[in-house]
């Protein structure tokens, strides 16, 4: 039996920690997975190859591999088979990557998802005749020898990742899903799945682990409000943004953190950008999408994966001419799955949902400052690994602050904030 890596392994083609695999990464290991996968006790590998798992720019949060093996079920007795896996793993080299993940529950999060809730949800749409794949099909995840989680590679199959923000046409699907998926979370939440246990906010302050909010985006946000200071007749927003910096982390964990104030909450996806999703042909029909990268996963303000949707997903028409139609689309799919699962708790109201975004706004900001500039950055001229080893969003973005189009759009949306009152000083 053959077992190598591919030899394609320069740093331009690959994350540099996938180029080599973790000596338990074997064959007895895929034994086992498939084992567990088939439900048979006589999984007989017969090749295996390992790649590395993505490319520059493609993930972040996690260490990856591509496995194609090749196995019978009945030893000499029939033509072998083979699948094509995905295997997801905790980073293991010192830097940026395995700092970030320390001491967090985000690998414990994505495997209870893959394992108890994403599942749950597959049956309970079934139940309703709604034959939606949330995400990729789970083959295998164990504690030993380390965190480790398999699943059915998706890209023999036509999936790729997306490349570039969604536009109307595009986006539907996406709304679609992501209301599933909050709706399916309120259900399950009123039938005994304790969904308020996904608690492990990352905007939290726990001693021993990077603060992230702090050490991921505020440097970029501080660097955004510096440039827009020095814009030509942004001398008054200049001033208003400078001075919320002063007490902006501490709304912002606010928001995320006190419940009391919350009109409504929803297990959001919490990570949920284009890069965490999947497509196949054109992508407009349900059966050709897929979420993926659940590590982020809380019980929380609805308003968090809506203004990723808009701002992080979403191209600049669907975000200036068609927010209205984004947030309706996504009420009236998350009430009507709620309704023909039987939802027995408090009736929701799309009023409640705008005046949870409204009182929501700012983190709308934060993820604009951070996440619309690279909107305007070449992805194949990224490095993601020396970005976040730097923590600096703020210069790989550059050119979207001296862009002229950029500056307008920002300019519009922050002073909409101001006029509605975001930015009020509460002293």
């Amino acid at each position: 039996m053959k077992h190598y890596m591919c030899t394609m392994t320069t740093k331009s083609e690959y994350n540099s920690d996938e180029l080599n695999p973790p000596e338990w990464l074997n064959a007895d290991f895929f034994k086992t997975a498939l084992k567990a996968f088939k439900k048979s006790d006589s999984v007989v590998v017969k090749n295996l190859i390992l790649k590395p798992g993505t490319k520059p720019g493609e993930h972040y949060a996690s260490v990856m591999f591509r496995a194609e093996v090749t196995y019978t079920l009945n030893h000499c007795k029939e033509t072998p088979s083979t699948i094509q896996l995905i295997l997801k793993t905790m980073p293991t080299e010192e830097g940026a990557k395995m700092e970030l993940l320390k001491e967090t529950t985000a690998f414990k999060t994505e495997m209870r998802m893959y394992k108890e809730i994403l599942p749950e949800m597959q049956q309970i749409l079934a139940q309703i005749n709604d034959n939606t794949i949330i995400a990729p099909t789970l083959v295998y995840q164990s504690n030993f020898p380390a965190p480790v989680i398999v699943f059915i590679d998706e890209s023999p199959n036509g999936f790729v990742s997306y490349t570039e923000p969604l536009n109307l046409e595009q986006i539907q699907v996406v709304i679609e899903r992501i209301a599933k998926f909050h709706a399916c979370s309120v259900y399950m939440n009123e039938n005994g799945f304790y969904m308020t246990t996904f608690n492990d906010c990352p905007y939290q302050i726990v001693e021993g682990r990077s603060d992230f909010l702090e050490d991921l985006f505020m440097p970029s946000i501080r660097k955004g409000v510096q440039a827009i200071c020095t814009w030509k007749d942004c001398e008054i927003i200049g001033s208003i943004l400078a001075k919320n910096l002063e007490v902006f982390p501490n709304q912002i964990r606010d928001l995320f953190l006190n419940t009391k104030k919350r009109m409504y909450s929803v297990l959001s996806h919490g990570d949920f950008h284009f890069k965490n999703m999947m497509y196949r042909n054109s992508g407009l029909k349900s059966e050709d999408y897929l979420l993926i990268d659940f590590q982020f996963c809380q019980w929380n303000t609805p308003a968090n994966d809506i203004f990723f949707l808009l701002n992080s997903i979403s191209d600049h028409d669907v975000r200036a001419n068609h927010r209205q139609f984004v947030i309706q689309s996504y009420f009236q799919i998350f009430r009507s799955t709620l309704e023909k699962l039987g939802y027995k708790g408090p009736i929701l109201r799309l009023l409640d949902l705008q005046m949870e975004l409204l009182r929501c706004e700012l983190i709308e900001y934060m993820y604009y400052i951070i996440f619309v500039p690279f909107q305007y950055v070449d992805w194949a001229n990224v490095d993601v690994n020396a970005m976040m080893e730097t923590k600096d969003f703020h210069t790989t973005t550059k050119s979207a602050w001296t862009s002229p189009d950029f500056q307008n759009n920002f300019i519009k949306f922050v002073t909409h904030l101001i006029e509605i009152g975001v930015f009020e000083d509460k002293s």
